[in-house]
């Protein structure tokens, strides 16, 4: 249950700073709002690296795997 919103929420730190370039103005967003697959391509961009963000921060921590020593039929 957890991990579409773990995955959704990289595209919504994407599409949140881009409407904050947006929002802001100035030459960014001047370039974004002319050109939709600029604007594609930084929101992609932007996305991938808020989910790499939160992969770092929240996601699985050194030690945390679980192994198995034994089988499951002994």
């Amino acid at each position: 249950m957890l991990l579409p919103g773990f995955i959704l929420l990289g595209f919504a730190i994407g599409a949140g700073v881009v409407a904050l370039l947006l929002l802001v103005g100035g030459p960014v967003a001047a370039g974004l709002s002319g050109s939709l697959p600029l604007t594609l391509v930084v929101f992609a961009v932007l996305s991938l690296l808020g989910w790499m963000a939160l992969r770092r921060f929240v996601g699985v921590r050194d030690g945390q795997v679980k192994t198995f020593d034994h089988d499951v039929n002994d």
